[in-house]
């Protein structure tokens, strides 16, 4: 082939061939995702995102100074709660104290009372609590729970054992700064001792009563 016969019409028209299949090729391109940085943000909010990890329970710390140190037992008597106090012995309180970082629970029946160390405290929950003892005469264990109603200032408290003897106690007790919203309730004396017995005791307290004016 001889270049001489190459005119100035043949070249335009490869010239227009060239530019016609350019043009054709960039219409078939597939064009580039829509989607724009904040529609893919957004996909977050609406859930596309892969499920977040299950939160872990928040961990509770158990505030020893905004608890209530004084329970009072609470009796049913007549349909109702009262404070009750039996004739041969007090009601029964429960104190929690701490001295100088020991802390102690002490349960108090009159005579009889038992006082434990407290090896730890555990919120359960928002108003359960439970608390690790141990009896200093014999080192045994137990716990405490109290599932504490701060709007009543009320508290079913339970343990299992007392003086060595398994008796799964659970008791109503009220916190003490709002026990005379309860009625208190003497047990009569006659129901405990003789008539003779109560007479000496009545003249004992009232003479007890007559040397503190």
């Amino acid at each position: 082939m001889k270049f001489s016969n190459i005119t100035p019409k043949l070249i335009f028209g490869c010239l227009l061939c060239v530019i016609a299949a350019t043009i054709q090729s960039c219409k078939s391109e597939p064009k580039p995702s829509a989607t724009s940085s904040s529609d893919a943000a957004a996909s977050v909010y609406r859930g596309d995102a892969p499920a977040a990890a299950e939160e872990k329970e928040p961990i509770r710390v158990f505030d020893f100074g905004a608890f209530p140190h004084k329970w009072i037992a609470l009796t049913k008597r007549g349909g109702e709660y009262v404070i009750f106090t039996p004739c041969n012995a007090d009601n029964r309180e429960l104190f929690l104290n701490n001295d100088h970082g020991k802390y102690r629970l002490s349960e108090n029946m009159g005579e009889d009372g038992i006082e434990y160390d407290i090896l730890e405290f555990k919120q359960a929950n928002e108003t359960k609590v439970e608390i690790k003892v141990r009896v200093p005469q014999n080192k045994k264990e137990q716990i405490f729970t109290c599932d504490y109603d701060p709007k009543k200032g009320t508290a079913e408290w339970k343990w299992k054992y007392e003086f060595g003897k398994a008796k799964n106690t659970e008791m109503l007790f009220v916190d003490a700064s709002r026990a005379a919203q309860y009625k208190t309730v003497m047990q009569p004396c006659k129901e405990c001792y003789s008539a003779a017995e109560c007479a000496e005791m009545d003249k004992n307290m009232a003479a007890s009563a007559a040397a503190k004016k």
